[in-house]
């Protein structure tokens, strides 16, 4: 063959490679409609005209649909429709078993609402549990349903759009699970770093005697770190998606039982990809502490390899309240605060590092109230305290508090650890703080799934009240201002103050903050390194170099 030849075969290959791998928009597509899903379940098919698709292999779909619920004292839900993809026609039939080869089974939209309002429903880039072949002669049918069938209405889509995509490249594993772990006892166990990934195969939810047929469980741990950080798990495979959820225990009349296995989240799409979320926090020294339990469960369609990565690990910087909290009793409570309707929530008080206080949460306010909101009374100290503010369920290590009118929540396994179950978008978690000075409100929404809002709660006053500007600490390392009274040496700073200043939430997790970390602990001078009690009023940004400074230039002196 000569070269000109050559160049030709070469580029005729490439010419069937490139139509090969192009996505797909049927001739139809936007299909007007209406299309219409009956109450009863039933699917209305529409032939997607595979004939005329460029040959290859197909391997995702994106849809997106215009739909309305027709009305009814009980209605269809966004999220309660279907997408299913078939060889053949299943028009007016409630179950896919006429349909032929199965491409995608019934599939939920991505992001819709617990809601009947019209809008937009969206499919991205699902993977096709079988990968369709297109020759010129295969058919394929997308199949539109309603899944909730005690609704007294029936719902309308027009303008569907669709698209089929090549597979995607395969996955690339960073470890693979080792059989059997179908229990928690038997769970294998990967970091949180992110970027960690670990994959397997899930075809059933089975708990006992291993095997592709069981659930796979797995342990992620997380070493101390300073502060909140917020941390997701996204799970991916090219065919079927098995279910990814959190898993904790639960309680019975505030007694947790740690024999007990509770969901405590199932895995949502967001930001495009479907994915756990929880938040890990304090100094406890425990070997499982910040640790939690996922679980992968599949079924006969989830033949493929799935793949666990750590996506995340965000640091969440509590946000200050509009004044400091007079020692004593207060009040935190988010009753009537919340608008036009109650939401039911949540409240977590944490210590100045960031450990759950015992008896300090509330999920349903104290008797003789009858809301879902949440209401806490406790005496506060002078200190820092940080309060976690959400909604219904969240779980957390500790039993629910002895006025808690809700003490069966579920729990995590091990402490520093806090996870929300809602999905709710854009929820109002509004609260008001009440102390010794008077009340004042908070506006706080939840935007987004999972979300927890983190407040810095300042009791007492900030003002170092040590014996020179270095001197910030008990002789045990323990800030002041979390322990007045404590023993303090009375001729200078020593190492309880250095190690304070150094300690996982001290100068450098405090200089990360920004303003936020005005009133810190470590916050001892302006931003020119001159002693706050020497320039009042003069420019602090938060913790930076001017207080690094003023601390040595004053850490060996005696008291002044």
């Amino acid at each position: 063959m000569n070269r000109s030849a050559l160049l030709s075969a070469v580029a005729g290959t490439l010419a069937c490679v490139s139509m090969a791998q192009a996505q797909w928009t049927p001739a139809g597509s936007p299909f007007a409609g209406p299309y219409t899903t009956t109450a009863v379940g039933e699917y209305h098919s529409i032939d997607l005209g595979a004939a005329s698709a460029p040959a290859g292999n197909y391997g995702r779909i994106s849809v997106t649909a215009q739909w309305s619920e027709g009305g009814g004292l009980d209605p269809q839900w966004q999220s309660d429709q279907r997408i299913a993809l078939t060889a053949s026609t299943v028009e007016g039939a409630t179950v896919l078993t006429g349909g032929g080869t199965l491409y995608l089974a019934a599939t939920a939209p991505q992001g819709a609402l617990n809601s009947a309002a019209a809008g937009t429903l969206t499919w991205n880039n699902v993977n096709l549990g079988t990968q369709f072949v297109a020759d010129g002669v295969n058919t394929l049918f997308l199949n539109l349903r309603n899944s909730y069938t005690f609704a007294d209405a029936s719902s309308t889509w027009s303008n569907v759009t669709v698209t089929l995509s090549p597979p995607p490249a395969p996955l690339v594993c960073g470890a693979t699970e080792s059989e059997p772990n179908d229990s928690k006892a038997l769970s294998g166990t990967f970091v949180s770093t992110v970027g960690t990934s670990m994959c397997g195969t899930s075809t059933g939810s089975g708990l006992s005697g291993g095997g592709l047929s069981t659930a796979d469980y797995y342990k992620i741990t997380t070493a101390a770190h300073p502060g909140i950080v917020r941390r997701s798990l996204i799970i991916e495979s090219l065919g079927t998606l098995p279910t990814l959820t959190l898993r904790g225990t639960d309680q019975t009349a505030a007694v947790i039982n740690p024999a007990l296995d509770s969901t405590l989240q199932t895995a949502s799409v967001l930001a495009g990809n479907t994915r756990v979320v929880w938040y890990t926090f304090g100094n406890d020294t425990s070997a499982d502490a910040r640790s939690i339990y996922a679980r992968v469960a599949g079924s006969t369609s989830s033949t493929s390899q799935y793949r666990l990565t750590v996506n995340s690990a965000d640091a969440v910087v509590p946000a200050d309240l509009v004044r400091s909290i007079t020692p004593g009793s207060v009040t935190i409570s988010t009753v009537g605060q919340t608008g036009a309707t109650q939401t039911d929530t949540t409240l977590v008080v944490l210590d100045s590092n960031y450990n759950i206080i015992a008896n300090f949460s509330n999920e349903d306010e104290p008797l003789p109230g009858t809301t879902l909101g949440s209401k806490l009374t406790r005496t506060f100290a002078a200190g820092t305290y940080y309060l976690a503010v959400t909604r219904y369920n969240t779980a957390i290590s500790t039993p629910a508090a002895s006025d808690d009118q809700y003490k069966s929540s579920e729990t995590t396994d091990f402490p520093g650890v806090m996870v929300s179950s809602s999905t709710s978008v854009n929820t109002n978690i509004s609260f008001q703080i009440t102390d010794g000075t008077g009340a004042f409100v908070t506006s706080a929404t939840a935007a987004g799934n999972f979300d927890i809002k983190f407040y810095k709660m300042v009791v007492g006053s900030t003002t170092v009240a040590g014996c020179n500007p270095a001197d910030i600490a008990c002789d045990d390392g323990t800030p002041l201002a979390a322990a007045p009274g404590c023993t303090n040496s009375t001729t200078g700073p020593n190492e309880g103050d250095y190690n304070a200043f150094f300690a996982a939430d001290g100068f450098f997790f405090q200089s990360g903050q920004g303003p936020a970390g005005v009133g810190g602990t470590c916050d001892i001078a302006c931003d020119d390194g001159t002693a706050l009690s020497a320039a009042p009023g003069c420019t602090n940004n938060g913790v930076n170099e001017g207080d690094y400074n003023c601390f040595f230039n004053n850490l060996f002196l005696p008291c002044i």
